[in-house]
């Protein structure tokens, strides 16, 4: 360790010192498993306080526990919030509504009724010839119509 010591900077810089400074005591890893096993026993033999132990052994319990705990803090204050604080609207209670609907509904006529229907058959239609017109020109293009029928 002398040599190491003693200008054993300089040294190190100029290469001149090699091998390893550090050895262990002579003996040291023979008897190193029964101190190890000396040191363990005297650690146990150490009793430490009941509430120690039993907060050891329930600390993940107690940790999951509060998190329960937490959670459903947040989510009945996220309902609460959300319940009451949701925007009025000015639509009308259901009671009202049906009255609203049903005079409504005394107020139309039979023809009114068969127009809404014919407009909506008139609309099917109008779908169905323009998926025809797709359908041609796609087939003048030179599409397979086995294929166009995959594809829809």
């Amino acid at each position: 360790m002398e040599e190491y010591r003693k200008d054993g900077i300089e040294r190190l810089r100029h290469g001149e010192l090699k091998g390893n400074p550090y050895k262990a005591p002579e003996g040291y890893f023979d008897s190193f498993p029964t101190r190890l096993q000396e040191t363990m026993q005297q650690q146990e033999r150490v009793a430490s306080p009941l509430w120690e132990r039993v907060m050891h052994l329930m600390k993940p319990q107690v940790t999951m526990a509060m998190g329960m705990i937490i959670f459903a803090f947040i989510a009945v204050t996220a309902v609460h919030y959300l319940i009451n604080n949701q925007p009025t609207t000015n639509q009308p209670l259901p009671v009202e509504y049906a009255k609203m609907m049903e005079s409504r509904s005394i107020e139309s006529s039979e023809q009114h009724f068969i127009d809404i229907l014919l407009e909506e058959e008139q609309a099917i239609r109008q779908e169905k010839l323009e998926k025809e017109a797709y359908i041609n020109y796609l087939m003048d293009e030179g599409i397979d119509y086995g294929t166009l029928m995959d594809e829809l």
